[in-house]
């Protein structure tokens, strides 16, 4: 860009620009205090990105709610502690002996039950495999609430940045309206270049409340990213240029999205599970075996007593809970190939995010070290004949509105590239380095 200093006409016109287009944060957040409905207060500190990662990892509402599904599994362990000995089982029995007093009994009857299936084994295993199963699903919630983090941070970066390019479009364009005035009191501007003008300024204020509307339903998607209260005011550093991380290729995402992701793991530790509770339902089909103790007398005259021991127990030959047992192997079968179409679709959600990162960073290349300064030069020159009377006020209106709307293409490739950058690591499974 080294002929952005040819004249000094050209210079004065690129500071002029850059100054308009460089007003700082606060001072947009106080305009904002005077033209919104609903004034946001200026934020006591900036987020910045990782920050934001960060507290939603830890805040968000479905990480919570993943860590009190983790508590509810370690619960389970409770099963897997219930002893072997059974509630005691008593029976009384009384034969009063009327009318026939040689047929009175009495009898008394204790039995202990003792669980001698594989049920605790079944349950113990069954309640690991569920705890690495909710431990997966936490961690699977916070990828995704690092991802949703990041995109909303992103996302509210972009609008303030927007919100300042559209601010700059509209002091530029009521300078040229003050400028065209005075021209056109004097002579040297026509009542259409004042029509002009003013349709650009009506269009650069119109353009301001749709980026502060925008800016605001960004903010609203960082509260809930991160869990903050609806009245706390948000505000976001600057964005910078994503990048692919050093030494990734298509390949090496999709085979990392393949191993890391997390959804298949979960779904295989799942059908585990359903397997594991088929054998327990099984097991809790077999009754207990029960070793008993009797006593008993008879007659009421002459009293005969008796002790004698026992054992009884249900044979498991008609109902050993088939039913559940067969939902619960298909629920694994299905499991299983859920968790297979889960790998696939990793592997094409990396793919997609590399390529949309890689072509949005070529793509903001060539808006800025090409398309950028050439509109940036074409504009100065168009202000040059302008100013000598070469040129009319829409050829420079239409050279303003060409930078600004690459202005503002340089901060949408940002967002599109963080976007991007963020669904790549949520598809391959956690943070890239």
């Amino acid at each position: 860009m080294q002929y952005l200093g040819s004249t000094p006409r050209i210079r004065w016109s690129v500071v002029t620009l850059a100054a308009a287009l460089a007003a700082p944060l606060a001072s947009a957040a106080a305009q904002d205090e005077g033209r919104e409905d609903v004034p946001e207060p200026p934020a006591a500190r900036a987020w910045s990105m990782e920050s934001a990662m960060d507290r939603a990892a830890s805040t968000a509402p479905s990480v919570r709610a993943a860590a009190a599904r983790l508590a509810i599994a370690e619960s389970h362990r409770e099963h897997a502690a219930m002893p072997v000995l059974r509630n005691p089982i008593v029976g009384v029995r009384a034969l009063f002996g009327v009318p026939d007093d040689a047929a009175a009994t009495y009898s008394f009857f204790l039995g202990i039950p003792f669980d001698l299936s594989s049920r605790q084994a079944h349950r113990t295993e069954e309640t690991d495999i569920l705890l690495d199963e909710a431990d997966g699903q936490l961690e699977l919630e916070r990828i995704e609430a690092r991802a949703r983090a990041r995109v909303a941070a992103a996302r509210v970066a972009a609008g303030q940045a927007s919100l300042e390019i559209a601010r700059a479009r509209l002091v530029v364009a009521e300078r040229l309206l003050g400028a065209t005035r005075e021209r056109l009191d004097s002579g040297a501007a026509t009542a259409l270049d004042h029509a002009l003008v003013e349709q650009e300024v009506s269009t650069a204020s119109a353009n301001v409340a749709a980026r502060r509307r925008e800016l605001a339903a960004a903010r609203d998607a960082l509260r809930a990213a991160l869990d903050l209260e609806p009245t706390v005011s948000v505000a976001v550093e600057p964005l910078t240029r994503a990048e692919v991380p050093e030494g990734l290729t298509l390949e090496r995402a999709i085979a990392m999205a393949e191993q890391r992701r997390r959804e298949p793991q979960v779904l295989r530790l799942s059908a585990r599970r359903h397997r594991v509770s088929e054998s327990r339902m099984f097991a809790d089909s077999v009754s207990p075996l029960v070793l008993s103790a009797e006593y008993e007398l008879q007659t009421n005259s002459q009293r005969l007593s008796s002790f004698g021991v026992g054992a009884s127990m249900e044979l498991p030959l008609f109902w050993t809970a088939q039913g559940d047992r067969a939902v619960a192997l298909s629920e694994a079968d299905a499991a299983d190939v859920n968790a297979g179409l889960a790998g696939r679709i990793a592997g094409r959600e990396a793919a997609a995010a590399y390529r949309a990162l890689r072509t949005s960073l070529a793509e903001l290349r060539a808006v800025e070290e090409q398309a950028l300064p050439a509109s940036e030069r074409a504009l100065e020159l168009t202000e040059a004949l302008r100013d000598a009377g070469a040129a009319e006020v829409f050829r420079v209106l239409l050279a303003r509105q060409a930078l600004f709307d690459l202005r503002q293409r340089r901060v949408d490739l940002l967002l599109a590239a963080w976007l991007a950058r963020a669904e790549l690591d949520r598809a391959t499974g956690g943070e890239l380095r």
